[in-house]
């Protein structure tokens, strides 16, 4: 379990960073994520722009999750510097392509439906009976005018 308790800053040193944000040592061998939402109160582009290893930054202490990860925030400290609200974003899940609305061909909607017989307006054909939404004249056998091999 880590030592890095919530809600306190600490000053720690960047000991890596990626494209999704920089790892912090804030205790001698603990180390915590600095998302990069949580970077700056801006949007950042590029990381290297802000920090890079071995550059000492304050950081706050957000949250700890129940696998021991530490999540920090540079936001927060200059929020507190600067005497303004700090709220903390909760991160999204990663989306899954494996199920769901996302990957399953089953599920998704690729445009109109595709009939074989699709004859809707015009004359002749089988569809409703009706003028202009299939044929106008009634069948040969009197009947209702609905087909069910459609």
């Amino acid at each position: 379990m880590s030592n890095i308790e919530v809600g306190k800053t600490y000053n720690g040193t960047v000991k890596s960073v990626r494209n999704f944000g920089v790892f912090v040592e804030c205790i001698e061998g603990e180390e915590g994520l600095v998302h990069i939402s949580e970077l700056d109160n801006c949007r950042i582009e590029n990381i290297d722009a802000v920090c890079s290893v071995g550059d000492a930054i304050s950081v706050k202490c957000i949250g700890v999750d129940d696998q021991g990860r530490v999540r920090l925030s540079r936001r927060a400290v200059i929020c507190e510097e600067q005497g303004l609200p700090y709220e903390i974003r909760e991160v999204k899940p990663k989306r899954s392509f494996s199920g769901g609305s996302f990957g399953n061909r089953n599920s998704r909607n690729f445009g109109p439906r595709k009939f074989s017989n699709d004859n809707r307006g015009g004359s002749g054909g089988r569809s409703f009976g009706g003028g202009g939404f299939g044929h106008s004249r009634r069948p040969p056998s009197g009947g209702s005018g609905f087909s069910r091999d459609y």
